[in-house]
């Protein structure tokens, strides 16, 4: 009786309200941030080109258009061990993208590379990198059957057998794309339906996980992990994805040695971006290695291989 008394005061007390006070606006004060440029560029070894984006940051709480995100009238270049290699062109575009084409060894193993931008009303940024030799691989196989995860889901998995030099931190990242047919069907002279593969689309594949728990996942759908505790032993890098048995897809696998700071900043990039959905998660902030800015420079020694 007292609880059915209690609830019908907190009735009455809501219901008398005014409508004012129901519809209270709370006025909040955004925290202060000092602006900077916010860049972000990872090069390969190989690639055709070297992508830059320059873009800006922005108050938690401001109302952004998307084309104000971009700093069209920057200055982006790269140096190789002190001395200027390479002015990059600006795309006009809504994400800021500066560009410079990449010969083959436009990024020598064992160089030093310094990233610098600068722009109107910012403090310029910059970023240095050694470019990594390639990883020493022996194999790369594809794994139908790869055990389950946690949902009981059967997996497959692509295993990169390599071999870690011993002395050096090293830092290893794969990257799994499936390649799907492009058929064409055509008739011979007799009748005969002839069916041709005439091209591949690739699409990513994201991984679960890996057979190693020191493994994890980094922003754009890579897995990657240190030499810490194989260090200059034979290793077995494996990257599970959903089941692929019998799908009879060949399968492109970028294997990279990545920078420690592009390590670093692929696994927190990832983390937040699996708990920016989640109000009450513990905040997570991405890693930067920019002076004077936010954001990413960092570099890769790519090879691919094809699997089935």
């Amino acid at each position: 009786m007292r609880n059915l008394l209690l609830l019908l005061l907190i009735s009455t007390s809501l219901a008398s309200c005014s409508e004012d006070f129901l519809s209270q606006t709370l006025e909040i004060d955004p925290p202060e941030y000092d602006k900077q440029l916010v860049m972000h560029g990872f090069g390969t070894h190989p690639d055709s080109s070297f992508n830059v984006y320059l873009t800006q940051n922005f108050g938690i709480l401001e109302n952004v258009p998307d084309s104000a995100w971009a700093v069209p009238n920057g200055l982006v270049e790269l140096y190789e061990e002190g001395q200027k290699k390479a002015t990059l062109s600006y795309v006009p575009g809504i994400n800021g993208r500066y560009v410079v084409p990449a010969q083959a060894g436009f990024f020598q193993p064992g160089k030093r590379y310094e990233l610098r931008a600068e722009a109107p009303g910012f403090d310029a940024v910059s970023a240095e990198q050694v470019m990594p030799y390639p990883v020493q691989v022996d194999s790369v196989r594809f794994r139908p059957s790869a055990g389950l995860d946690a949902d009981g889901t059967k997996l497959s998995a692509v295993d990169v057998f390599l071999k870690d030099e011993p002395g050096i931190e090293h830092f290893y990242e794969i990257r799994v794309v499936a390649l799907y047919p492009i058929i064409e069907f055509h008739y011979d002279d007799q009748g005969n339906q002839i069916i041709d593969t005439v091209g591949y689309q690739e699409y990513t594949i994201e991984p679960i996980d890996s057979d190693d728990p020191n493994a994890e996942l980094t922003f754009g759908g890579g897995i990657a992990v240190s030499d810490r505790f194989f260090d200059g032993k034979s290793y077995r890098f494996s990257a599970r994805i959903y089941n692929y048995a019998n799908s009879g897809y060949r399968f492109k696998v970028r294997v990279r040695s990545v920078t420690e700071e592009y390590f670093l900043w692929g696994i927190s990039a990832q983390r937040k971006y699996d708990t920016e959905d989640f109000p009450f998660a513990d905040p997570v902030t991405t890693y930067t290695n920019l002076d004077k800015g936010i954001g990413l420079f960092g570099l890769g020694n790519e090879q691919v291989f094809v699997v089935e």
